[in-house]
């Protein structure tokens, strides 16, 4: 995995919009969790913040929720301002092939920001987290020990060759195999885990997908993968509506 080192350490990017919830302030939390969103997500964000990632969810559930955006060319910062509370929004172009940036921000910004939490768990907003996985981990701290990753993983795919969006040539990766690895969605660590593996990434190039970089990173310095199953749940544009609308009628009755 050589080819994937860095020739000079990796620079943070500059934070635009600090959180006003300040996590220590919140560090009795065991789990923080970051969603990946885009700054023009706003329905998936309301959503994810009225049904599971509802404060009342968060307090018994024993977690705290954060949400990672990057800069879109028609960005309302007013807009986004006035949900500030739980947002993180990092300078960089939103882009599909961007997400592993975001990745990296949210592994240096929890172990600083978060450190007496114990879990850092990184999801995607176009998903549903089922809470109950919450309840096992806290439970039991051997279930999710130190060097180990947990999400709905792969234990080893080829990279596309063929001409799509998915393509990767043999430049960007010369090998037949990625490593095992989590799949996007989500997957959850432990916050000593979570900055060994920031702190490999600071001297690692980036990987188009950011699952598979997660991967390749977790490869370089044994940090083991395992498979947990109904760990998240696809949430696609129609549920989301669904669930705002009744969510919405529910506070205004």
């Amino acid at each position: 995995m050589k080819f994937t080192n860095l020739q000079e350490e990796r620079k943070p990017i500059q934070v635009v919009i600090h959180p006003n919830w300040k996590c220590k302030e919140l560090s009795r939390k065991n789990t923080v969790i970051m969603v990946l969103s885009k700054a023009s997500n706003r329905l998936q964000r309301e959503t994810i913040r009225r049904t599971w990632g509802h404060p009342k969810m968060q307090s018994s559930y024993n977690f705290s929720l954060y949400f990672v955006i990057g800069k879109e060319q028609n960005d309302d910062f007013d807009e986004i301002k006035t949900e500030n509370e739980d947002v993180l929004q990092i300078d960089i172009k939103e882009n599909y092939f961007n997400i592993s940036e975001k990745v990296i921000e949210a592994l240096n910004w929890v172990p600083q920001s978060c450190s007496e939490s114990r879990y850092f768990l990184k999801i995607d907003d176009d998903v549903y987290f089922n809470l109950n996985f919450l309840k096992k981990i806290n439970k039991d701290e051997q279930y999710l020990p130190d060097d180990v990753i947990l999400g709905d993983c792969l234990p080893e795919t080829k990279p596309y060759r063929l001409t799509t969006k998915f393509t990767v040539s043999f430049e960007e990766y010369p090998f037949v195999r990625y490593p095992p690895y989590c799949g996007g969605p989500g997957y959850v660590m432990t916050l000593p885990t979570a900055r060994k593996l920031h702190r490999e990434m600071t001297h690692t190039k980036t990987f188009k997908f950011e699952d598979v970089y997660v991967g390749i990173v977790a490869y370089k310095i044994g940090i083991s993968i395992k498979n947990v199953d109904h760990f998240v749940y696809a949430m696609d544009k129609y549920v989301h509506s669904f669930f705002y609308r009744m969510c919405y009628n529910h506070s205004q009755s």
